[in-house]
């Protein structure tokens, strides 16, 4: 699906780190909530804005449930803009959180579903020649009904390829 910024109206900035900005955002066609990553590619030379682009194609293939999706990408003003799923509960970092404040805890069915969940979606990305460079709980984002473990993450440098494997960049990684 081609994407341009008047697809979109942002909601909110749900986020702002080294690398650029995100915000939650209206995808106006269809009504659903979506997160607009936004990528400064002035600093970034032309070999690695032109990796930055191939890398969100392949992550736009990878299709689990237990992978946030990453819808597709777009350039504009200098930007790269990322589209990608909403986790409406946050990071599962946010959920330990509350789960402390409240002296709650997890049963220990959720953990044991939470863990079968990330290790289906790390099998799947190495099935996929996709390493996982930073697994950690604000990497793994909550939907109502499951753990999205496998927002994957890697500085900059990771739009170098390495052997046969592709490395994972900030693009699923909210900030």
């Amino acid at each position: 699906m081609a994407f341009s910024i008047s697809d979109f109206r942002e909601l909110a900035v749900i986020g702002r780190g080294q690398y650029g900005s995100c915000s939650l955002a209206e995808h106006q066609p269809s009504g659903e909530r979506v997160v607009l990553k936004v990528v400064p590619l002035d600093g970034l030379d032309g070999e690695l804005a032109g990796a930055a682009t191939q890398e969100v194609a392949l992550l736009s293939r990878l299709h689990h449930p237990a992978i946030v999706r990453c819808f597709g990408s777009f350039a504009h003003s200098g930007a790269l803009y990322i589209v990608m799923e909403y986790c409406e509960k946050g990071d599962l970092e946010r959920a330990i959180k509350a789960a402390r404040a409240s002296r709650k805890h997890f049963s220990e069915e959720q953990i044991i579903d939470w863990f079968s969940q990330l290790l289906s979606a790390v099998a799947y990305c190495h099935k996929a020649g996709v390493l996982h460079r930073d697994i950690k709980s604000t990497n793994g984002e909550v939907t109502p009904f499951a753990l999205h473990p496998a927002r994957m993450t890697a500085p900059r440098s990771a739009f170098n390829h390495h052997r046969h494997h592709s490395t994972v960049p900030t693009c699923l990684q909210y900030f």
